[in-house]
């Protein structure tokens, strides 16, 4: 039987201050005769011999707070790479720099804390002391847990979590566990931001919850904030569980929402307190033929009323969780009949942006539908006390609209005709204003167009009534804003961006008119009364089957919004991406899909004054995480589909041009910017410190800072070696570090004339940078 342990670890950094720097020596005068001055030049210094004991003490002399104190701790491993300070020198290394990928004598693709891991367990260090050996790496251990089966041996398994804050914190999580007579490393969650308690990751051994001999277990990441009226997070939870077929642990991610709220003695009352009774619960089941992870999130509804509950069930096909759609639980049958009206409100406004792949999203919700249609022929006593005396005729309204989304146009034209003609408050006429508008809009330009009209007319007029939509997250403020739209209006619309939204309503008519090949879903789209910018059949999400990229000019500002329209087995499916390119361009906007995972796709696309990547997730719910308006792009590349996924972007405005850089983020699920200037360094870091082809390092240093320009506001650096004339910002600092790097290569070829020379003009150039006060140390003078 083999003995198994599991470690989890998470590592952070710590930064201090600058040391002095040793002046050039000067010739003294005397007051006599003024004797000719003897010039200081690199011939008056050489290389100074120094053994691995004199370098280590010279770089940990001088602390400062910057992520390329790394490269001397890299420097150590390149001159010494038998040392016995490798481990202290590695927990350096990530200290500063927990991302760095290129570290002497460790492959390229290797993670480096999982091959510091298998080293010092592979030079003798017993497990039990395994948290001795990292703490004195400069890296520390938070917590020990214990944990059993793991692996399916039956033994305890040793959980170590590490959570050190030095400097910006930063955690990761590996497992140790013992494959036969060797140890084996593997990384289960890469290097994340942590900063408890607003961002936290916790350990959970949830053992076998799916009988197969395995026990498993989860990890919480969960992110806080102050309290504002609806407003959700983004927390989730991982499931780890160890595939015996695959060799290594299989992850399941599941969304989980938390939402902070205010909450209201009534509507337009004080707050009774910042945070409302919103959160959010987890836990596995098995009810005899079916195991499930069941998740939980919580709505506030109404002071005084029961939460909204929204459920998903994840359940086990064999292999792993596979993730559910989220299913709103139906009220309690006790629920007084205000209460009850709270609740289909809530319901039917739950975002898609809140949760996503919700079973009978919003309006689809039957049941709440049919409360409020019952609730407006039997209306609740304290319903005008909660929303305001006029807002029966403005639920008549909302119901009427809802309907049309719903497809159900005689009942819709039915009650907004009622909330029009016939209102139930003479004294408050807003409601009926917006339906009179809304049917006015709709027989001339469509239902789309109606919706937008209305929509805008509801926001100017909030202007008029509230300083800003902002006093609503503001406890101080709400109430106020709250009382002044009851007074105003005879209603408080609970989602103030919008009665109708225009976005839904475009979804919801392609549902409803079952587009189901390019002719019919041509013709539905001259019927939206927008102009068509253009119409492209491309197959977004890489599934062999053709979808259209359409761009509508649905503003007056000359923006078009893009949208996706993905084909399924009941026609076209469309989805908003939050995107918008200017209509003067002249030319289709080029798409390029990218595969990132089985389950996870994207594809990007840039304009002549924007550039966007958008992420299609489940339920083709598509996330826009990287747009940039006002720098034109010139051009674009993938410079990697292996994972990480990453893109480059060439963009220039009037003031400047750079690259823009994005890579896969794996924790986030999402693309994100990468430092473009540390893209740079890292690609000549991996032709020194792993390559170790010190000519090239001294060829590409040469050729970037001859191409560099320090003459603008924003220094920026050309020709990077993935792509000879594309830009990036270059701090002017960053040249220092590329000066060693460049003297560094010639005293590693053995040059010592050219080490010497390339030291002194760093020195010269840049005297107080660490790397120019590190090749001082390097230089001694030159005795007569």
């Amino acid at each position: 039987m083999r003995k198994v342990t599991l470690l989890l670890l998470a590592l952070m950094v710590v930064l201090t201050s600058c040391g002095p720097v040793t002046a050039v020596p000067s010739v003294t005068e005397t007051p006599f005769q003024a004797p000719t001055p003897v010039p200081v030049t690199a011939s008056s210094f050489r290389l100074r011999e120094m053994s691995e004991s004199g370098f280590i003490s010279l770089i940990n002399t001088y602390v400062v707070e910057e992520e390329l104190r790394s490269a001397l701790f890299k420097e150590a491993l390149l001159k010494f790479p038998e040392s016995e300070y490798k481990f202290k020198l590695l927990g350096n290394i990530l200290a500063y720099a927990p991302e760095t990928r290129h570290v002497p004598g460790i492959n390229a693709q290797e993670d480096v804390m999982s091959w510091m891991i298998t080293r010092m367990l592979e030079s003798g260090v017993p497990l039990e002391d395994l948290e001795i050996e990292i703490e004195k790496s400069e890296l520390g251990l938070y917590e020990s847990l214990s944990m059993k089966n793991l692996m399916g041996s039956g033994e305890d398994d040793l959980i170590l979590r590490i959570n050190t804050c030095k400097g910006e914190c930063k955690m990761g999580i590996w497992v140790v566990f013992r494959d036969g007579e060797n140890y084996r490393v593997e990384k289960m969650r890469d290097w994340g931001y942590s900063n408890w308690p607003q961002i936290d990751y916790q350990v959970f051994d949830v053992g076998d919850t799916n009988g197969n001999g395995f026990s498993e277990l989860t990890v919480l990441r969960s992110e806080k904030s102050g309290g504002s009226m609806y407003v959700a997070l983004d927390d989730f939870l991982d499931h780890f569980e160890w595939s015996g077929v695959d060799g290594m642990f299989q992850r399941t991610r599941f969304p989980l929402i938390s939402q902070q709220c205010m909450l209201l003695d009534e509507i337009g009352a004080k707050p009774k307190s910042n945070i409302g009774p919103c959160s959010y619960d987890w836990k596995f089941i098995n009810n005899g033929s079916q195991n499930s992870l069941i998740s939980y999130s919580v709505w506030y509804t109404q002071f005084g009323c029961p939460d909204l509950t929204v459920q998903r069930a994840s359940v086990w096909d064999g292999e792993r969780y596979i993730l559910g759609k989220a299913e709103i639980l139906p009220p309690d049958g006790n629920l007084t009949s205000e209460c009850q009206l709270a609740w289909a409100d809530t319901a039917i406004s739950l975002a898609e942006w809140a949760e996503q792949n919700l079973q009978q999203p919003g309006w689809e919700n039957d049941q709440a539908i049919s409360i409020i249609e019952q609730s407006l022929e039997d209306w609740p006593s304290k319903a005008d006390e909660w929303w305001g005396s006029a807002s029966r005729d403005y639920f008549r309204l909302k119901l009427g609209i809802w309907r049309e989304l719903r497809g159900e146009q005689d009942q819709a034209i039915s009650l907004i005709k009622q909330a029009a003609t016939r209102p139930h408050n003479s004294e408050f006429d807003y409601a009926s204003r917006l339906a009179i508008l809304y049917l006015q809009e709709r027989k001339t330009e469509g239902k789309v167009r109606a919706c937008d009209v209305v929509d805008q007319a509801l926001y100017q007029e909030l202007f008029k009534v509230i300083s800003s939509p902002l006093t609503l997250n503001s406890p101080s403020n709400a109430s106020k804003s709250l009382k002044a739209m009851k007074n105003a209006w005879g209603f408080v619309p609970m989602d103030i961006t919008g009665l109708c939204h225009s976005l839904f309503m475009l979804q919801a008519e392609a549902k409803n008119h079952h587009l189901t090949s390019a002719v019919t879903f041509n013709d539905w789209l001259k019927t939206l009364s927008y102009p068509i910018y253009q119409n492209t059949a491309i197959d977004l999400n890489i599934d062999g089957v053709e979808d259209r990229l359409v761009y509508l000019e649905t503003s007056d500002q000359g923006d078009l919004d893009g949208w996706a329209f993905f084909m399924t087995d009941d026609g076209y499916v469309a989805k908003y991406f939050d995107y918008s390119v200017t209509q003067d361009n002249g030319s289709e906007n080029t798409i390029i899909p990218l595969e990132i995972s089985d389950e996870i796709k994207a594809f990007m696309f840039p304009s002549d004054d924007s550039f966007s990547i958008a992420v299609l997730k489940p339920d083709f719910h598509v996330d826009t995480d990287a747009y940039f308006y006002q720098p034109s792009v010139q051009s674009n590349k993938v410079i990697s589909q292996t994972q990480p996924v990453q893109i480059m972007a060439d963009v220039m405005n009037r003031y400047e041009r750079k690259t823009l850089i994005f890579s896969w983020n794996d924790i986030s699920q999402s693309f994100v910017e990468q430092n473009s200037i540390d893209y740079v360094v890292s690609q000549i870091e991996k032709v020194l410190y792993v390559d170790q082809d010190y000519l090239s390092v001294i060829n590409r240093v040469d050729t970037l800072l001859a191409n560099s320009n320090f003459e603008s506001d924003v220094a920026t650096l050309c020709g990077i070696s993935v792509a000879d004339d594309f830009c990036v910002d270059f701090p002017e600092e960053y040249a220092a570090y590329f000066l060693y790097m460049r003297a560094l290569s010639f005293e590693q070829m053995g040059l010592v004339n050219d080490a010497r020379d390339a030291y002194y003009q760093l020195w010269q150039k840049y005297p107080q940078n660490l790397f120019g006060i590190i090749a001082s140390k390097k230089l001694e003078p030159v005795q007569p």
